[in-house]
C-alpha cells in the first residue's frame, strides 16, 4: 500500500542519514587535530554566486547577515560546493593553507568535513522538504 511504501522510504532516508553521521563522527573523533591549528576568524558562512562580485580581480562578499566566528574552511568548502570547482580544490587549498602558515593536511581536512556536513545538511533539507510537500498535496 501507499502507506507501507511512504514508511518504508522514511525508514531508509533515516538510516542513510544516520549511517552518514556515524561516518563524519567516527571520522571527526580520530581528526580532531586537523582543528587543533585553526584561527577563528569571521566567516561569511553564506558563499555562493550570488554574495560575490569581482573588482579589480579581487573578490568581494556582499550580504553578510550570516557572518559569525568560525573556521575559514567552512567558507572555502562552501564556495567549491556551490559553484563544482572539485577539480580546482586541492591546488586551491594548498595555495591557501601555505599563505596563511597552516599545513595543507590540516586546512584540507577541515575543508572536507565541512563538506560532508554540507551534503548531509542537504540531505535532510531535501527529506524534511519532501515530507512537507507529502503533507500540503494531501490537505
Amino acid at each position: 500500500s501507499k502507506q507501507t511504501l511512504e514508511s518504508f522510504l522514511e525508514k531508509k532516508q533515516m538510516e542513510i542519514i544516520s549511517k552518514a553521521l556515524s561516518i563524519i563522527e567516527a571520522w571527526f573523533l580520530n581528526n580532531q587535530n586537523c582543528f587543533a591549528d585553526n584561527n577563528i576568524c569571521i566567516i561569511h558562512a553564506d558563499v555562493h554566486g550570488d554574495n560575490m562580485i569581482l573588482s579589480r580581480n579581487k573578490i568581494i562578499l556582499l550580504d553578510w547577515e550570516f557572518a559569525k566566528p568560525g573556521d575559514p574552511a567552512f567558507d572555502l568548502a562552501s564556495l567549491f560546493m556551490n559553484h563544482k570547482l572539485f577539480s580546482k580544490q586541492k591546488s586551491f587549498v594548498k595555495k591557501y593553507a601555505k599563505k596563511r602558515g597552516f599545513t595543507f593536511k590540516s586546512v584540507y581536512s577541515r575543508f572536507m568535513f565541512y563538506q560532508s556536513m554540507t551534503n548531509i545538511a542537504d540531505i535532510i533539507y531535501c527529506v524534511a522538504s519532501a515530507k512537507e510537500a507529502t503533507k500540503i498535496k494531501k490537505r
